[in-house]
């Protein structure tokens, strides 16, 4: 039961014989978190309690609570704020046990043989069954699901062990092709599937995600109607305008009759059961379902420092900060969470180090801070992490890492293994260095493992020494292919899209990258020193590592001189043409003048390309181009291995004389930080 009362009769038995400042720390914040489960703070009891393990002492000013290697269980999110305006830090075992899970545990029992299943539903040992409780009703009435299914807008997420199982989906990999479009209104989607197949899904709450309009965008929306006789699915209004193109690519998700493979599950709100089929043949298997909104939430305050903590299952975010003036978040992970594994807005200099970041449904670790009216930094910071397998749920414009504002950066990371972008950067005088980057952009076209775009005044920014490497794309055509124009999928390496001006990219490393470089026009761009090696030979992947487009005198879709465009509005939103931005950007500060769609003042010198020729020119680019002493011609034999080791072996080898020692010791540099970075990052993926 909820009661202050209590709170004050514990800390009068458990902390009266701690020293009179530390009692009276944790007094305040026993007070400050209620007990009540569902009001939006857990509480402190449940943490910050000595009968649970906890200690507390005084460090350099900072409150410390020393968590003991065990697990803690919220049902909604621990809130530090208050705490954290006096500087606390929360410190994990030294050994890594230390946990705390969002999440409840739930065993499941076999189906009994006279059982009433959902329609379709196969019934066999195999099958499984946990009872909903309050939390688990909570998260379905919360998620709109009322029939048996998965919606797009559902709450619940099974996991067993470590594995996030999936709603029972058809096809079981990959996506199904609409061939014919009733309906391309996005309004109303209106597609033919298998007849088979819809006489399956019939009186089931199902979903539907896909690429529907673009091969860069993935949206879900619920089933609004099924016509099973005629093998039609229309869709409730998605969320873009875009129109539908026949041969979209789609999934269905939610119905009993597709709950056919281990690691798949059901929900069926109308009886009150979840059905599962496990990943092994245990007798009573156990399962976690998240039921907390986030894990930690922390507005305002600084000092923070949260350490040696793993952090895991929530519905929403992982760890929430908002305007708090520094904090550290170092040697622990995140993972299996529903939305952003960290979120930061606002504040200063948030830095996230030794993280693993793993298994997240949108964005992995989302930085915002800084003034872009006046440049001030924010001085947010990711640093040696290790970030995998996120865009869980969310596949498109969900990156493993998000910067936005001005001066935040992300360095020494290890990123893979992403549907969609690894980086992506919104605003200013960010710095992206020393990654690497492999298996992005996996399911989708026209996107980029590093991007940004659509805007003169993002300037500043720095891609610096990364090492991407194995981004090719997928073997199939892109939804904007047609019978008289093939078109196969498009991925990139480093993506300056849509007059992205003022950014430098240099000594970066791309092996086996399908179109490594594009400069899609913009202004004022540096592409320099970068070792372009073996792109892929494909249709997708044209001769030329460095792509530099001249969009902005060509497509109508920027439309530079249009007051009311994308660009022109960007430019209205900052003082382009006053100090700060005059005296850092003076290329900004006249680019109405003339045709500001002119891609002028791109330099490109010391790139080298290995296996195929440097440069592929679009529209009239070649004419605006500023070219100084680049390398190309080599064979794919001069570099023996696509890998680190073979590139220092290469560049000590055989470097080419008519490109300076000072680029050739630029990219040593690189492989050698990037080396000793691996070492770190198989470490921290173990945990």
């Amino acid at each position: 039961m909820c009661s202050p009362t209590r709170a004050r009769s514990h800390h009068g038995t458990v902390f009266r014989r701690l020293p009179a400042p530390i009692s009276s720390l944790i007094v305040a914040a026993i007070f400050l978190f209620s007990a009540c489960p569902d009001v939006g703070a857990v509480s402190a009891l449940s943490v910050l309690d000595k009968s649970q393990g906890v200690t507390a002492t005084v460090e350099n000013g900072q409150r410390v609570f020393h968590l003991p290697a065990k697990t803690f269980e919220l049902r909604s999110p621990l809130e530090l704020g208050a705490l954290a305006r006096g500087g606390v830090v929360l410190r994990g075992d030294v050994n890594g046990k230390t946990r705390i899970h969002g999440s409840r545990s739930y065993r499941a029992r076999r189906v009994g043989p006279d059982e009433a299943l959902p329609n379709g539903m196969r019934r066999d040992k195999s099958l499984f069954v946990i009872e909903a409780d309050s939390l688990i009703r909570k998260l379905w009435i919360d998620g709109g699901e009322r029939k048996p299914g998965c919606l797009a807008g559902s709450l619940v997420a099974v996991y067993q062990g470590d594995r996030r199982l999936t709603c029972a989906s058809w096809p079981k990999s990959g996506y199904a092709r609409a061939a014919v479009l009733r309906s391309d209104d996005p309004a109303r989607l209106v597609f033919d599937v298998p007849p088979e197949k819809a006489a399956d899904w019939a009186g089931a709450g199902l979903s539907v995600s896909g690429y529907f309009g673009f091969d860069w965008l993935h949206e879900a929306a619920d089933v609004k109607t099924l016509n099973a006789t005629l093998g039609q699915l229309a869709l409730a209004p998605l969320r873009q305008a875009f129109k539908p193109m026949p041969g979209l690519r789609y999934a269905v998700h939610g119905a009993p009759a597709d709950l056919t493979e281990p690691g798949e599950y059901v929900s069926d709100p109308t009886t009150g059961r979840i059905f599962i089929r496990p990943l092994d043949d245990a007798e009573a298997p156990e399962f976690q379902i998240p039921v907390a909104r986030s894990l930690i939430s922390i507005v305002g305050g600084g000092r923070v420092v949260l350490e040696n903590i793993h952090f895991a299952y929530s519905i929403g975010n992982g760890l929430d900060l908002r305007d708090v003036e520094g904090a550290v978040i170092r040697d622990g992970s995140v993972m299996h969470v529903g939305d952003t594994g960290i979120r930061v807005r606002g504040g200063h200099a948030v830095v996230v180090e030794r993280m693993r970041v793993f298994d997240i449904g949108g964005t992995g670790i989302d930085l915002a801070g800084g003034d872009r009216q006046t440049l001030a930094p924010g001085g947010h910071a990711v640093r040696q992490s290790v970030i995998t397998n996120t865009s869980v749920r969310k596949r498109t414009y969900r990156p493993a890492v998000r910067l936005d504002g001005v001066g935040n950066s992300v360095e020494d990371t290890f990123i893979a293994d992403l549907p969609h972008n690894a980086i992506t950067f919104a605003g200013n005088d960010h710095r992206i260095a020393f990654n690497e980057i492999t298996r992005v952009v996996q399911e989708t076209s026209d996107a980029g493992a590093i991007y940004a775009g659509r805007d003169w005044t993002f300037r500043g920014n720095v891609i610096e020494g990364n090492y991407l490497h194995d981004i090719v794309p997928l073997e199939e055509p892109s939804l904007l292919a047609t019978p008289d124009e093939p078109k196969a999928m498009e991925v990139r390496g480093i993506y300056l899209d849509d007059l992205l001006s003022g950014t430098s990219v240099l000594h970066n490393i791309l092996i086996n990258v399908c179109q490594p470089i594009i400069v899609g026009g913009g202004r004022d761009n540096r592409i320099e020193g970068n070792l372009l090696a073996r792109p892929p030979r494909t249709s997708a992947c044209p001769a030329g590592a460095i792509t530099f487009h001249s969009w902005g005198l060509a497509e109508k879709h920027l439309y530079p001189l249009d007051p009311n465009s994308t660009l022109r509005k960007g430019l209205a939103a900052v003082p382009y043409n006053r100090p700060p931005y005059s005296d850092r950007y003076p290329g900004l500060t006249d680019i109405l003048n003339g045709h500001p769609g002119e891609p002028i003042n791109n330099g490109f010198s010391g790139n080298v390309a290995i296996g195929g020729p440097l440069f592929h020119f679009k529209g009239v680019a070649q004419t605006y181009a500023r070219l100084g002493q680049n390398h190309e011609g080599l064979e794919d034999a001069d570099l023996e291995r696509e890998d680190l080791p073979a590139v220092n072996a290469w560049i000590d080898r055989t470097w080419p004389d008519d490109v300076s020692m000072d680029t050739r010791n630029a990219l040593r540099n690189t492989t050698d930080r990037l080396s000793r970075n691996a070492s770190v990052w198989t470490a921290i993926a173990r945990r």
